[in-house]
C-alpha cells in the first residue's frame, strides 16, 4: 500500500507528567504537533457488496492516530503488535482522505513495554518511530440462510 510522508517527527520529552505513580499519555495537542505524519494511499473505498477492508500498520513509537480529513478517528499505544483496522467501520475512511500520525517514544521515557517491544526499542539509539508497514486486506462475510 503507498504512502507518503507528509511531516518528520520532532523532538519529544522524555515524558509528559505522572498521575498516581504512572506515566501521562500525551495531549493531543502534543502529539498534533509532534508526530511524524504519512497520508495513505490505495485505501480503496468502501462496498456495499459485503467485502470488509481491513488496513494493517505495524509501527514503532509511543503513540500512533488514524486520521480521516484530519481529525482523530482512533489511536493506539504502541505495544510491540500490529494495529488491526477495520476501515469500512470508519466513516469517510476512502481514498486521499486517510493519515496515519507516529509521535516518538524518547528513550528515557518511563513506560512499561512488553519484551519484544522492549528489545526494539533498546536496539534504537535515539527516539523511536517508525511506520514499517502498511497492508490493506479484503475480506469477504459470508451469510447462510437456513
Amino acid at each position: 500500500m503507498g504512502r507518503t510522508a507528509t511531516r518528520p517527527a520532532g523532538e519529544v520529552p522524555a515524558g509528559y507528567g505522572s498521575s498516581q505513580g504512572r506515566a501521562s499519555a500525551p495531549a493531543p495537542d502534543v502529539v498534533a504537533g509532534l508526530a511524524a505524519s504519512w497520508a495513505l494511499h490505495d485505501v480503496g473505498e468502501r462496498s456495499d457488496g459485503g467485502d470488509r477492508r481491513l488496513l494493517t500498520i505495524t509501527w514503532a513509537g509511543d503513540v500512533a492516530e488514524l486520521l480521516v480529513d484530519g481529525h482523530v478517528v482512533a489511536d493506539r499505544f504502541w505495544d510491540g503488535t500490529p494495529w488491526v483496522l477495520d476501515l469500512d467501520a470508519v466513516p469517510g475512511a476512502e481514498a486521499g482522505r486517510v493519515a496515519v500520525r507516529v509521535l516518538p517514544l524518547h528513550p528515557d521515557a518511563a513506560v512499561w513495554l512488553p519484551a519484544g517491544a522492549q528489545d526494539r526499542r533498546r536496539c534504537e539509539p535515539g527516539p523511536l518511530c517508525a511506520l514499517d508497514a502498511v497492508t490493506l486486506e479484503r475480506s469477504t462475510r459470508w451469510r447462510v440462510d437456513a
